[in-house]
């Protein structure tokens, strides 16, 4: 089968639902308007849609310095090349992220009618509390009354688990990844207990109170570390980054936090291996994947329930769900610093998820019912 995605910009996210079509004998293409610079591009070089004159005008003379996440929600494709591109490859099936955004449905839909099977790919949650009337007409229209089948990774938005309205247009597929050979050992991987914070350099990511945190811990406890990975990609995220960088350095941290940004993902793995508690303090945060990698390393978890993908974690059974407050992130990095035996009971259960409610075969298999 001939599948196409089309994207605002490739995310690491995907790279495993790639390898593992790659390895069925699928044959794979990806389109999208901007790629960013630490992402996985092992499985997969993407395309780039060339942009239409008006974008074009606009960057030149309103937006020189643009982040990648900023092109890709305004540029509108050249139409007669992006169709071009599209034809040039035959799909049997296209997937296309950003159903929510008029330039990346509304163009598709005439494929609708064709032989080829169009799905779209959302972040939005399956549960929801309620859904706009607009909302719900847009759905309506670039769904062809419902007939273009959708797929989320996000089943509902934690705390909130009663009472929710089922989308029953969209699909449940998670987010896997193929499970590292890692044996968890008897206990934490060394004398120093090591925490690890993979981040873009963004104010809503919580790196600032991580580092609040750390120094409010390093008084009581002097065996453990933080690393702090980040991108930046922007000039914002840079100066974000040398702030933080900073304060660090007036705190005198720089023994206990490691800051460290634009690592390549393909140097990742050994920073997973290396630690035993993964962190992810953001909010507002719609489906970060991050933390099922870190699971895929059998590290133990401390989530912010503000983020999409938060469900996958099973609060006290590998990991803690928080608030992400100072206190609640210091409590639950307090856990662990306390009772390190429980890191390797969580670690074990981080791995076991991996292998079962979010396996390979068990997510390929329903991709296929979808696409059929």
């Amino acid at each position: 089968m001939r599948i196409l995605f089309i994207a605002p910009r490739f995310h690491t996210n995907q790279v495993s639902l790639l390898k593992k079509l790659q390895e069925e004998g699928h044959e794979i293409d990806f389109f999208v308007m901007g790629t960013g610079n630490t992402e996985d591009y092992s499985t997969i070089s993407p395309k780039k849609i060339p942009i239409s004159i008006i974008t074009k005008s606009y960057i030149r003379y309103f937006k020189k310095d643009i982040d990648i996440a900023e092109f890709s929600a305004i540029a509108i494709p050249d139409v007669v090349k992006y169709f071009r591109m599209i034809n040039q490859f035959k799909p049997d099936v296209i997937i296309v992220r950003g159903a929510l955004s008029m330039v990346y449905s509304w163009f598709l839909i005439p494929y609708f009618f064709t032989r080829v099977k169009l799905i779209y790919y959302t972040q939005a949650p399956k549960f929801v509390q309620n859904l706009s009337f607009l909302r719900k007409v847009h759905d309506y229209i670039v769904s062809v009354g419902h007939k273009i089948r959708w797929f989320t990774p996000v089943l509902y938005k934690e705390p909130v688990r009663e009472n929710l309205k089922d989308l029953t247009y969209m699909d449940y597929l998670p987010f896997f990844i193929y499970p590292e050979k890692i044996e968890v050992p008897g206990k934490i991987k060394g004398d120093i207990l090591k925490f690890l914070c993979v981040v873009k350099f963004e104010s809503r990511k919580n790196v600032e109170l991580l580092i609040d945190v750390t120094a409010q811990l390093s008084k009581k406890y002097k065996k453990f570390e933080l690393t702090i990975i980040g991108s930046t990609g922007n000039a914002q995220r840079e100066a974000y980054y040398q702030t933080m960088s900073d304060k660090i350095k007036s705190r005198g941290l720089s023994s206990v936090i490691t800051l460290l940004k634009n690592i390549p993902h393909s140097q990742m793995s050994d920073y997973y291996k290396s630690h035993d508690v993964f962190l992810m303090p953001s909010i507002n945060e719609p489906a970060s994947v991050s933390q099922l990698e870190a699971m895929s390393y059998g590290l133990a978890i401390i989530c912010s329930q503000d983020n999409g993908t938060a469900h996958y974690i099973r609060d006290n059974k590998n990991g803690y769900l928080i608030e992400a407050t100072e206190s609640n992130i210091e409590a639950a990095m307090e856990r662990y610093l306390e009772e390190p035996k429980l890191i390797n009971i969580h670690r074990q259960e981080s791995l076991k998820l991996i292998k079962t409610d979010y396996s390979i075969d068990k997510a390929y298999n329903k991709l296929m019912q979808i696409v059929n």
